[in-house]
């Protein structure tokens, strides 16, 4: 999907100082007397029936891939032995392969599935229309605004980001297809249409995915404590919360001789666990075990003591999830939070002086928001449970406040970003949502298996290797 947008460019490219990595190895023109072919942007990586993927749509997708691996491996990047200023072809991921191939390959596999959608599409007779084009034309004109405001030139930036073979019609006719395929896979997800009784069919079979347990747990060791073993035994005679968290504060404060505000009760762990947890509390706690009793995990050999205390026996997440729509403005962009903010309250004051419904707001997202994942669907973010995601706190509590009103909006901060987000109202039951989702997968996984058996690819290795990267 279009999800390199504008927000992005200035931390990847103070990431990558404008060199993804060793576009060139130095060695062209080394061997003149070796007859190698010479391939170029324009020669064909990839091809189907009806579409094609040439060179420079390949480096274009490689360095997605490897743009996206480095931003969330930054702290990590140590540990790889990876030079970023070396070539990734002479640098090895493993005995068997090497760093280019490690992204090369995944990134050729998604091509492949991007052509078999295509074929599909052109099948079924589904095209781009104008609104896809109008989602390319701003993903392209915000690389030639940014290159623009931060006096860069056009064809240095794309090169820098992506390699030289890229160009904007390299990347419009890279962008193309890959709308298209989406559309296409959106339009064979919509036909499912599942039933009730199969997401309760599909909840029966697998139980295991879809119960959950509440409760709070705490460790003793002896290593602290000589006495962890008696101190957990008498936890273990609580039988509610209250009372399990008076005891830990007690114990931290007079035993442990930890202040007052070093004592964190967050740490007594009450969330949710899947009954797929592999161990003795998890067996105890699905199969039987009632609210309000106590489970001790007891290694005796390092003196380590667990007390569960199990708050709810296993349950199904059947409350109804929440539908919204939001824009989303980073600091990235704007430099602090009051110029974010600044920027959140005009977008909604615009918002505000026009028709002020859902349809404006969607339009100001997909024109404004930063969040390429749902600014071309208008910002709309359907079914959004209450386990942690990566919305902040901010947004879901303000989501399921229970007086909240369809069509009412709030400007929330999250982690260097605000959010302005209008709440569409009630979505699907969370268990049921779930089912649904994990239905659609295996459907979709089915679909594209008999997909890719009709619609074959082809791909030129000697192609893809003579990407210099």
């Amino acid at each position: 999907m279009l999800k390199k947008l504008l927000a992005a460019f200035l931390a990847m490219i103070l990431l990558l100082g404008l060199v993804s990595c060793s576009k060139g190895n130095g060695k062209e023109g080394e061997d003149e007397n070796k007859e190698e072919k010479q391939y170029t942007a324009a020669d064909i990586v990839m091809e189907s029936e009806n579409f094609q993927f040439t060179r420079g749509e390949f480096s274009y997708q490689f360095y997605l891939n490897y743009q996206d691996f480095l931003q969330y491996n930054q702290s990590y990047m140590q540990h790889f032995g990876f030079d970023t200023s070396a070539s990734l072809k002479e640098q090895s991921y493993s005995e068997e392969q090497s760093w280019f191939d490690y992204f090369a390959e995944p990134s050729l596999e998604y091509m492949r599935q991007i052509l078999v959608l295509c074929e599909g599409a052109k099948a079924a007779g589904i095209e781009l229309d104008e609104q896809d084009q109008k989602e390319i034309d701003i993903s392209l004109e915000s690389y030639e605004q940014y290159a623009a405001d931060y006096q860069y030139d056009l064809v240095e930036l794309l090169s820098g980001l992506f390699g030289k073979d890229v160009t904007l019609d390299v990347m419009r006719s890279y962008m193309e297809k890959d709308r298209l395929a989406y559309k296409y896979r959106d339009a064979m997800i919509a036909e499912y249409d599942l039933s009730e009784d199969e997401l309760i069919g599909y909840l029966e079979a697998n139980t295991d995915a879809f119960y959950f347990i509440d409760y709070l747990s705490y460790t003793f060791d002896e290593d602290t404590d000589p006495n962890a073993a008696a101190r957990a035994g008498e936890v273990a005679a609580v039988t509610d919360s209250a009372s399990f968290e008076t005891y830990v504060r007690t114990y931290e404060m007079e035993t442990l001789e930890k202040g007052e505000d070093e004592v964190d009760l967050s740490t007594l762990s009450n969330t949710y666990v899947r009954k797929e947890a592999d161990n003795a509390f998890s067996e105890w706690a699905f199969h039987g075990a009632a609210a309000g009793t106590t489970y001790v995990d007891k290694n005796e050999v390092d003196g380590i003591y667990t007390v569960y205390l199990l708050t709810r026996a296993p349950y199904l997440q059947d409350y109804v999830t929440k539908n919204f729509r939001y824009i989303y403005i980073t600091l990235d962009t704007y430099g602090t939070y009051e110029k974010a903010r600044t920027r959140a309250d005009e977008l909604l004051e615009t918002w505000r002086t026009g028709d002020a419904d859902a349809h404006s707001f969607g339009e100001l997202a997909y024109n404004y928001s930063e969040d390429g994942a749902t600014s071309y669907v208008g910002g709309l973010q359907e079914n959004l449970g209450q386990a942690p995601s990566k919305f902040p706190d901010s947004v879901i509590e303000w989501l399921y406040n229970p007086d909240r009103q369809v069509g009412d909006v709030e400007v929330l901060r999250g982690n260097e970003a605000y959010f302005v987000v209008y709440f569409e109202g009630d979505g699907q039951i969370q268990w049921k949502n779930q089912a649904k989702q994990a239905l659609e997968e295996e459907k979709y996984i089915a679909d594209m298996e008999a997909l890719s058996e009709v619609h074959e690819t082809a791909v030129y290795e000697e192609v893809a290797q003579s990407l210099q990267a």
